[in-house]
């Protein structure tokens, strides 16, 4: 498993040359997708995963290209008119479709600029889920194999500051999904299998600049006694400090809430003191008086409030995030018929909804969900179902904006119901759980939580 690669490519002082393009980030606190991609079959290219990963030393001219910063094998043929949804989904022409060429791993591609390494500057590479394994080198070093980057919600966070240069390449090298033993994202008997199963980067990797200490994902609890909106609502924000450097940092940490309309309702300012790769969660209590307050759709409006945390060292940023949140109480008890019920803001809360149907190729479309949800909300519906489809980020912006509340979680049926006792899946015995596999959903659980856990539209998880 590696998680944390430390290479010294400056140890021998040497200058780096001058690059010719624009560096994909430019100061600390950015945080940026790759924006395109190279991709080809391994049965393609060569076999040495390290070379090809080299800055400069790969003619990618013959490969396969998508100007998309995400998409699964299928969903990038497509998107590169390879192929045409037109013609595949005429008649049986998906049963004949050439579903070999995703039986070996395939390979994706990217070379990108960076700013010449200063002093106290750190460069994160942040997966996101990718499915369902893969392994990633960047500049000719491996950084993490298919053992530890496997799991299509796990993502991670990697420091690849001492393997960065001005001109960088980075290689992921992606394995075939099988949904009995792998966790990907899959459809059960809802839909026609994909092709390639989903095997691919389906959602966004990151590269992101920070000074000598990095953010994590903000999270945020509302503490608004009934009856909502008559009292003051306690804003509980925090955010992990990780130090980055081997010696001891002072740390400025300011979190600032603006309401929707603009208006600044709190802001809190914290010393903190980091000791050498330490890593603290820092935490603020803002007061806002006279909350707006967060409706699901029938119920009332959606105002939003938005949460910064800005980090320093030595008065120059160091790291920031925000978040946007909503005014609102969600609670669950199990009744006397063993059912769960819901309340929302102190009122009983009829789920009435179904579930979510994702493009068959994971092609997230911001436009599709927003009618999907419109149309939902218009029948009369409150609540969309995600089991195992929890798409990408922009989903719960939506939800969050046009107050259709959500129930997300994981699927049935497959590698995440493979238990000992389910002798409904196809194979059998299930492929029962080993400590991997734990550590696999582990980690899937807390991305997912640092994804979804700030959204007022979220009325529940299921596992």
């Amino acid at each position: 498993m590696l998680q944390k690669v430390l290479v010294s490519l400056l140890a021998s002082g040497g200058l780096w040359t001058t690059a010719t393009a624009m560096p994909l980030i430019s100061g600390a606190g950015q945080k940026v997708a790759i924006p395109n991609w190279d991709f080809q079959s391994s049965s393609s290219v060569d076999k040495d995963l390290t070379k090809l990963s080299l800055a400069g030393g790969t003619d990618t001219k013959l490969w396969h290209h998508v100007e998309a910063s995400r998409c699964t094998l299928m969903g990038c043929l497509l998107a590169n008119g390879e192929y045409k949804d037109s013609e595949l989904w005429f008649s049986d022409n998906l049963n004949n479709f050439n579903w070999g060429q995703f039986a070996v791993p395939w390979v994706y591609r990217h070379e990108f600029e960076l700013p010449a390494l200063e002093k106290g500057q750190h460069f994160l590479l942040e997966t996101n889920g990718i499915s369902s394994k893969a392994d990633l080198y960047v500049n000719g070093k491996q950084i993490a194999d298919a053992e530890f980057q496997a799991g299509a919600y796990a993502g991670h966070t990697y420091d690849i500051t001492d393997l960065a240069a001005e001109a960088n390449a980075l290689l992921v090298h992606v394995y075939p999904t099988q949904y009995l033993y792998d966790f990907g994202v899959g459809f059960v008997d809802w839909n026609p299998y994909a092709p390639d199963n989903g095997t691919g980067i389906w959602r966004d990797i990151t590269v992101k600049q920070t000074g000598p200490v990095a953010m994590g994902p903000l999270s945020i609890a509302v503490d608004a006694p009934l009856p909502i909106g008559q009292h003051d609502a306690t804003v509980t924000i925090r955010a992990k400090a990780t130090n980055l450097e081997k010696a001891s940092v002072k740390l400025a940490a300011k979190a600032t809430t603006v309401s929707q309309a603009g208006t600044t309702v709190g802001t809190q300012e914290h010393i903190v003191m980091l000791g050498a790769g330490e890593c603290k969660y820092v935490e603020f209590q803002q007061v806002i008086k006279a909350p707006q307050v967060w409706w699901p759709k029938t119920w009332g409006e959606q105002p939003l409030y938005t949460a910064k945390v800005d980090f320093s060292v030595n008065d120059a940023v160091s790291d920031t995030a925000e978040s946007a949140f909503g005014v609102r109480t969600v609670t669950s008890v199990v009744n006397s018929h063993n059912d769960t019920v819901f309340t929302v803001n102190g009122y009983p809360f009829q789920v009435i909804g179904g579930g979510y149907g994702a493009d068959m190729f994971l092609r997230w479309d911001s436009t599709r969900f927003t009618r999907i949800a419109q149309y939902m909300i218009d029948m009369g519906q409150n609540t969309i179902r995600l089991e195992g489809k929890m798409e990408q980020p922009e989903l719960y912006d939506i939800a969050d904006r046009l107050g259709l509340m959500v129930i997300a979680g994981w699927e049935c049926c497959d590698k995440w119901e493979a238990w000992e006792y389910n002798h409904d899946l196809a194979v059998d015995p299930p492929p029962i759980w080993d400590e991997r596999d734990y550590a696999i959903a582990n980690a899937s659980v807390v991305h997912e939580a640092g994804v979804i856990q700030t959204h007022p539209s979220m009325l529940g998880y299921l596992d």
